[in-house]
């Protein structure tokens, strides 16, 4: 599924790659982490808590001093952050 992450990976390292994953409270989120946990490391950010996560970090991905200072180190991104309430302020319907 994230080919493009495996390619970079090193058949000799056995360091797993660390990913920030944004939303990881959400189902998508928890789903592709507990996919992925065996290949790769995530440090995950939310507004909300996750409780599975060895890495967990309360950030609001709006603040972005913030999420420049979570992501030191990672090698990837997976942003799946949304704001569910959006379709409620749509003027349309």
């Amino acid at each position: 599924m994230f080919d493009f992450l495996r390619t970079r990976q090193s058949t000799t390292s056995t360091t797993k790659k660390l990913i920030l994953l944004t939303g990881a409270a959400g189902n998508i989120g928890t789903s592709l982490q507990r996919e992925l946990d065996n290949d790769y490391e995530f440090r995950c950010i939310d507004r909300r808590h996750v409780p599975h996560a060895k890495d967990f970090r309360r950030v609001d991905i709006t603040n972005f001093k913030a999420v420049l200072k979570v992501m030191a180190g990672v090698d990837a991104v997976i942003h799946l952050a949304a704001n569910r309430d959006v379709l409620h302020t749509l003027p349309f319907r």
